[in-house]
């Protein structure tokens, strides 16, 4: 799914056929191949048949030590399968790096998850025991407000660098990550 792997594959199939057809120009080949049968009579009384074959061959003595072009084909052979094997490491590499992203990232998302469910229970509690004090009831409001944003901005960080390594993974891929394998959901990450 990525073009330019495909583009660097066609390229070597180019250079083997290339190849091939250098080889094959070393090979010898028939020209023409003509076959006749006759009669003839050479004292009178007797007919002789004959069977004629005329056969033209070429033979190309010079060209089947390796030329110039030879080795270029094959270099050139050597060098696109050296690039795609270092395309594909790093394509492999940048699937690997994006795999891991996606992990930490939903791990860090479950993690803002209970901690904001942990906060909202806190502060049930605390509004619970501040019912009794007025004035420290705003205090705990406003408190638990701040944690509330402080961990809200932290789950959209996190979902942030989920999407991120989702939209890398595709890039590595070529393609969507619903049609690779289905992707986890960071909604169902966080238990949301």
């Amino acid at each position: 799914h990525r073009p330019d792997l495909g583009e660097m594959q066609a390229r070597g199939e180019v250079e083997r056929a290339r190849l091939r057809e250098v080889k094959a120009q070393r090979l010898p080949w028939i020209n023409d191949l003509r076959v006749g049968f006759g009669r003839t009579s050479s004292d009178g009384y007797r007919d002789q048949d004959e069977l004629t074959a005329l056969l033209s061959l070429n033979l190309p003595l010079f060209s089947w030590w390796q030329n110039k072009s030879h080795r270029q084909h094959e270099e050139a052979m050597a060098s696109f399968e050296e690039a795609r094997k270092a395309m594909g490491q790093r394509i492999e590499g940048q699937v690997t790096f994006a795999v891991r992203a996606i992990h930490e990232a939903t791990a860090a998302l479950a993690q803002f998850a209970a901690g904001e469910k942990r906060l909202h229970e806190d502060v049930a509690k605390n509004r619970a025991e501040a019912a009794t004090a007025g004035d420290k009831q705003a205090r705990i409001e406003l408190d638990a407000k701040e944690a509330l944003i402080k961990s809200g901005r932290g789950r959209l960080q996190a979902l942030y660098h989920y999407n991120q390594a989702v939209a890398h993974l595709e890039l590595a891929l070529g393609m969507p990550v619903e049609e690779a394998f289905a992707a986890p959901s960071p909604v169902s990450a966080v238990g949301k």
